[in-house]
């Protein structure tokens, strides 16, 4: 078999990542598909024929970069086209900048040979249903996200997370009904939650607040306005928020590894973080 051909794809390819996607039975949509060609930089490895083999994402964010869809073709795993496109996305980037990525618990292996190491875990948690009411402190504190409140939103998320992740918080924020700031006593923002509906779920991230009251807040105030079930990526130094969710209803359907490349922290202000924009973006 000759070596594959390695490509930066451009946006005539999502056709053929998402047909890539659904035979690693990711479930994908076309519309799943849009945001990580037009958020990030998808390199893939392309057969004599032009068909796509492998591929993998990566998401540029500053001083920080996420590496995310990393997949290949069944019939053809295990023979190094997967280490391609890893490759791919790397040397795309400035020598040493801090790569995160969410493995699955097969990959990890593979990712700790790339010299990524373990940092952390990352849990996803489903309720199928809309949020029940329930009486709960910070509730009151808790509004629509609104114009006015981009400034804040991004300074506060880029000390929060350590880059800068403008393009994909705007992305997130599908609406006003599907996001959420979360008020000091004083009428600053100090927390913020983001929604969009994908495959018929509420996917809730990012979720960051200054405690576990505020996030709760956020989080009930958008599962119970939202008429779906939700989703939300809880990483795994948030025990307390795992309990809350399961009482609430969550189920955990699957925990992975979180992995750094180039550095054995997360930058910023980690313990605000209750929930990630996606396992994808980090």
């Amino acid at each position: 078999m000759p070596p594959p051909e390695i490509q930066h794809l451009q946006s005539d390819a999502r056709p053929a990542f998402t047909t890539l996607a659904r035979e690693v039975d990711w479930g994908m949509t076309a519309a799943d598909v849009d945001p990580v060609f037009e958020l990030g930089e998808v390199f893939g490895a392309l057969g004599p024929r032009g068909e796509l083999w492998a591929a993998a994402a990566l998401f540029p964010c500053g001083d920080l970069a996420a590496i995310g869809m990393m997949m290949v073709r069944p019939s053809l795993q295990r023979r190094g086209f997967g280490r391609r496109v890893i490759d791919a996305c790397l040397q795309a980037l400035p020598a040493k900048t801090p790569v995160t990525l969410v493995s699955s618990p097969a990959g990890l292996g593979f990712y700790r040979r790339l010299g990524f190491v373990d940092a952390g875990t990352v849990h996803k948690l489903v309720v199928p249903r809309a949020l029940g009411s329930r009486g709960m402190p910070g509730l009151e504190r808790v509004r629509a996200l609104e114009t006015e409140d981009w400034g804040p939103l991004l300074r506060w998320d880029r000390e929060v997370f350590g880059a800068d992740r403008e393009a994909l918080l705007r992305t997130r924020a599908e609406s006003p009904a599907t996001s959420a700031v979360l008020l000091d006593p004083g009428g600053a923002l100090e927390g913020y939650a983001l929604g969009t509906v994908q495959q018929g779920l509420l996917m809730l991230g990012p979720v960051v607040a200054p405690d576990l009251e505020g996030a709760l807040a956020l989080i009930h105030t958008l599962g119970h306005l939202t008429r779906h079930g939700a989703r939300i990526d809880v990483p795994g130094h948030q025990p307390g928020l795992l309990a809350r969710l399961n009482a609430w209803g969550f189920v955990q359907t699957y925990a992975s590894p979180a992995m750094l490349l180039n550095a054995r922290d997360y930058p910023g202000l980690r313990p605000c973080v209750f929930g990630l924009g996606s396992q994808m973006y980090g």
